[in-house]
This record gives C-alpha cells, sequence and structure tokens, in this order.
C-alpha cells in the first residue's frame, strides 16, 4: 500500500510495495508556481469574458436579431432568459468536469473546457438571425449558449484547484487567489469592447445589428488561443501524478498477489476449495412393499462365458504339465539328500 505525503511524493509499506511505488515515481515538475498563477488567472479570464459578453448582447441586440416576431418587451424576455440557459449548465459541468479532473487530470480538463467554451462562442458570433434561418436561430443559440455554461461550470473548480495543488504549503490561500481575479478582468474587458464597438458603429444602427455586436465574439478566439498557448506550456499537478503513481503501484501489487495464488492453488480447484468426495451408494438388500427382505436371486450364469471343449482340454494339459513339473522337482530334492 502506497501513502501521498504532502509534498506530493510517495511512501510505500512492505517491499512489495516499495519496488512498486519506485517503479512509478512520478518525475519532478518544472513549472513554476508563478506561471501557472499567471495561466489560470488568463484562462479563466477569458472563459468569464466570454460568459460575459453574450448578457450584453442579449440587452442590446439579441431581441432584435433572434426574436423579432416576439415584439420589444417579449423579445427581450427571452433573450434574457436565454442567457439564463447558463446558469442551468453550471453546475452539470462543474460535476461532469470535476469526476473527469480527477479521472484524467486536471490540465486535460481545463483544456477541454477552454476549446467548449471558445467554439461555442465563436458559433454564436457566426450564427444567422432568425431573419436568415427562422425558428432555427434561437434554438441554436440556446443550445450553444448551454456550451458556455457547461464549459465555465468546469473552469470555476478546475483553475482554483489547479493553482492549488501546485501552491506550495502555506500559500495555497494565496495562489487560488489568481483565478478568481478573471471574472473582474473579465467583466471590464467585455464591457470594454461592446463600448468600442459601439462608439465607432453606433449601438442602434443597422450595421451594430448586422455585424457589430459579432466583433467582440469573434475576437474571443484570439483569446483562446493564447489561454490554450498558456496551458499546453504547464504540466499535470504533482498532487495528480503522485495520486496516478499510487494508483499504478497498487495495480502492479494487486496483479503479482494474483499471479502467485494463480501458482500456487491446483489448476483443477479455482477456487481454492477441495471439492468433498461423494461417498459410494453400497447396494442393500431388496426390500417389498411390507418391509420383508426378499431373497437374493442367484446370478444366471452367460452361456457366452462357459469355455469351450478345446478351452477345457488346453486347461488340462496346462495342469498337467505343471504337476509333472512339481513332481520332477521334489524326485531331485530327495536324491540329494540320499538314503
Amino acid at each position: 500500500m502506497t501513502t501521498v505525503s504532502p509534498t506530493g511524493g510517495t511512501s510505500a509499506a512492505g517491499a512489495g510495495g516499495a519496488s512498486a511505488a519506485g517503479a512509478t515515481q512520478p518525475p519532478q515538475n518544472t513549472t513554476s508556481v508563478r506561471r501557472v498563477a499567471i495561466a489560470s488567472c488568463i484562462g479563466t479570464t477569458i472563459e468569464f469574458y466570454d460568459f460575459f459578453i453574450y448578457g450584453t448582447a442579449a440587452a442590446l441586440v439579441f431581441p432584435t436579431v433572434f426574436f423579432p416576431a416576439l415584439g420589444a418587451t417579449a423579445g427581450t424576455v427571452a433573450s434574457f432568459a436565454t442567457f439564463a440557459v447558463a446558469f442551468i449548465a453550471r453546475p452539470v459541468g462543474a460535476m461532469l468536469f470535476g469526476h473527469f479532473g480527477d479521472r484524467i487530470g486536471r490540465k486535460k480538463t481545463l483544456i477541454s473546457t477552454l476549446l467548449l467554451m471558445g467554439i461555442s462562442t465563436l458559433l454564436i458570433g457566426l450564427l444567422p438571425g432568425a431573419a436568415t434561418i427562422g425558428v432555427a436561430a434561437p434554438i441554436i443559440l440556446v443550445l450553444l449558449r448551454f456550451g458556455q455554461g457547461f464549459a465555465v461550470g468546469g473552469e470555476w473548480a478546475g483553475a482554483t484547484l489547479l493553482t492549488a495543488e501546485y501552491a506550495p504549503p502555506g500559500k495555497r490561500g494565496l495562489y487560488a487567489m489568481f483565478p478568481q481575479l478573471g471574472p473582474a478582468i473579465a467583466f471590464v474587458l467585455s464591457s470594454s469592447t461592446f463600448l468600442i464597438t459601439g462608439a465607432v458603429l453606433g449601438d442602434t444602427n443597422q450595421a451594430f445589428l448586422d455585424y457589430g455586436w459579432r466583433i467582440p465574439f469573434l475576437f474571443s478566439i484570439v483569446l483562446v488561443g493564447i489561454g490554450l498557448y498558456m496551458r499546453l506550456a504547464i504540466e499535470e499537478t504533482p498532487v495528480f501524478k503522485a495520486e496516478q503513481a499510487e494508483r499504478v503501484a497498487e495495480r502492479v501489487e494487486a496483479a503479482l498477489v494474483g499471479d502467485r495464488l494463480a501458482v500456487e492453488q491446483p489448476p483443477d480447484e479455482p477456487d481454492g476449495l477441495v471439492q468433498p468426495v461423494e461417498p459410494l451408494a453400497e447396494a442393500g438388500p431388496e426390500v417389498d412393499a411390507e418391509g420383508l427382505v426378499l431373497p437374493l436371486e442367484p446370478a444366471t450364469p452367460d452361456p457366452q462365458d462357459e469355455p469351450t471343449a478345446g478351452q477345457v482340454v488346453d486347461r488340462r494339459r496346462l495342469l498337467g504339465d505343471e504337476a509333472g513339473v512339481a513332481e520332477g522337482v521334489r524326485g531331485d530334492e530327495v536324491a540329494e539328500r540320499g538314503p
């Protein structure tokens, strides 16, 4: 059995566990804690930037672009209803990505959340309006918004966990603070992009409704590329590597124990249990209906078992030869003793 130490290493109990743990000891990480903290902050900023620009667009242009048939008031309500879909998806994404974060690693899941958010945001920026594809436009919009919330749910806790597991003892709270700065920076960044776009094109003219609102969504692909570069450059956390090494050592130890048991136990007894031998049934006397013992009937000889005449003659000749040999031996013994 192996245990994980606070510093991320493993210690084994027993000779077998020590050899298994030594063979699977993870290499030391070369990624600095400061770089991990900056990468987590940038990743969270990008995720929440994509999350927040949807809210701004839902208030300014989505009622007109995706819900024109509902009117101004109902269109605005429907637009903000799609904005709320992400808050339903966030806990689902947190549970799913949290599960796979323990299975395949924190780094891989955070890269997956960043890609999911970037692809969903880019497709929203490219999505035609209801005037072009009809009712399919708001349906696709809801699905893409669900993808955004799904990604943010996995990002929020995953980035904090990544930084905390890299932080040295006594400073985990300090370094886990960096991902929490991301939403504040993202709010300023998302508001600034719409402010600049609206100042250049105007908030209500046709150019802003046609393509101006799409610029912040398309710009997010550049930020996602920066975030991917930062996250691909860091390694998996030391805590997760130590846990993986412990699991490998336990599987190796269990396999060795299973092989040893398979060699020791007989092949005809796979369960390791001695099969009891059933006693042979003894043939007893037959009993009639009144409980009286019936006499045994003599066995009827089989005519085929009786010897033929030739076999009888051969047997008598053999017996005669044996008697003559015995008589000759006795005569020799008497002659040797003398009178």
